[in-house]
């Protein structure tokens, strides 16, 4: 199995990954750039100052990424050469869109 084989199914679930850490809020970990310091749970915003989620989603996503990557070693080659290449183009799109709608308040 090669790169080129499995970037399809990795880049596909990531998008999709990611956009439902940032819409639903999950977060394995967060980052507080005040105290330079990651943590597992939320800390008060008093002590330690507004933190960074976008490194928790990056991870929710690489972990879908990896996750789908590893179902598509167990495809038939067939089925990965039909599914992923559509899946790699039509999932980001569609994340895109919803994130765009999403953060639509942001910009009215």
């Amino acid at each position: 199995m090669t790169f080129g084989a499995l970037a399809p199914a990795f880049s596909a679930a990531f998008a999709m990954g990611y956009a439902a850490a940032m819409l639903f809020g999950i977060t394995p970990f967060s980052y507080y750039p005040a105290l330079q310091h990651f943590s597992l749970a939320a800390l008060s915003a008093a002590d330690a100052g507004p933190p960074i989620l976008w490194y928790g989603w990056i991870a929710f996503g690489c972990a879908g990424g990896v996750g789908a990557a590893t179902i598509a070693l167990a495809m038939p080659r067939r089925w990965q050469h039909d599914l992923w290449p559509v899946a790699s183009c039509l999932m980001p799109i569609a994340a895109t869109v919803v994130l765009i709608y999403h953060a639509r308040v942001w910009f009215m």
